[in-house]
């Protein structure tokens, strides 16, 4: 799972959307730099960290543990 972090009518989305969706299932913007990787549940595991021009993402895991919210 990923979770939105793009900008809707001036509040951030908060979705959560399955990995394998390039486009938040709510606003429909593409996964961006910045958006969240997410465990099972509400642990946050890492970032998106960066996408390539040739649209490839590097993804940030954070360790050892995940941040809960």
């Amino acid at each position: 799972m990923w979770r939105c972090n793009g900008m809707t009518l001036d509040k951030i989305c908060g979705q959560d959307t399955d990995v394998n969706e390039m486009n938040c299932s709510t606003c429909k913007k593409r996964r961006a730099v910045n958006d969240e990787a997410l465990s099972y549940g509400p642990n946050i595991i890492g970032r998106l960290y960066s996408i390539s021009s040739q649209g490839v993402e590097t993804w940030e895991y954070y360790v050892p543990r995940p941040i809960k919210k």
